[in-house]
């Protein structure tokens, strides 16, 4: 991931990056920034109305400032304590509307929550996330109900 924040920078990364491979098969896709403290990784399931697992993402406090809009397992922690916010049952809502919408049994999505106004972002789903033993072992449960309901 590149974050790009001005017009100048972009300009840079076509005259490098993207004049360097063929057209047609360019790797790089842009998205908008969305710029907020908070985020959190939601799992569902297309069972229940609740969430399976959630954590919040934070960053280490040695990471450059210029590196801290990345949250991710490298440069921090995956808190389980933490508190929701109140927006967090819309947020889960939208994390099961789109599973339903991409076709997905389970996974987790990165959701990115403004405090000021309450806004929040579904950023990804993974399909197939990072699991440490407690994700791994709530994963086997989900993945045992979810086929056990299809197969009835």
């Amino acid at each position: 991931m590149i974050k790009i924040d001005n017009q100048e920078q972009y300009d840079t990364f076509r005259a490098t990056k993207l004049q360097s491979v063929h057209r047609r098969t360019n790797p790089y896709y842009c998205e908008e920034y969305v710029n907020c403290k908070r985020e959190y990784r939601i799992h569902v399931s297309n069972i229940g109305n609740d969430e399976l697992f959630s954590v919040r993402k934070l960053v280490n406090e040695d990471v450059p400032k210029e590196k801290q809009w990345i949250k991710s397992i490298a440069n921090g922690a995956f808190v389980e304590d933490f508190d929701k916010p109140t927006q967090w049952p819309a947020m889960v809502s939208e994390c099961k509307k789109a599973l339903k919408a991409i076709k997905l049994d389970i996974g987790c999505f990165d959701v990115k929550y403004k405090k000021t106004d309450g806004s929040f972002y579904l950023l990804e789903v993974n399909s197939s996330p990072a699991m440490g033993e407690k994700t791994k072992a709530i994963y086997i449960t989900e993945i045992d109900r979810i086929l056990k309901q299809k197969h009835q």
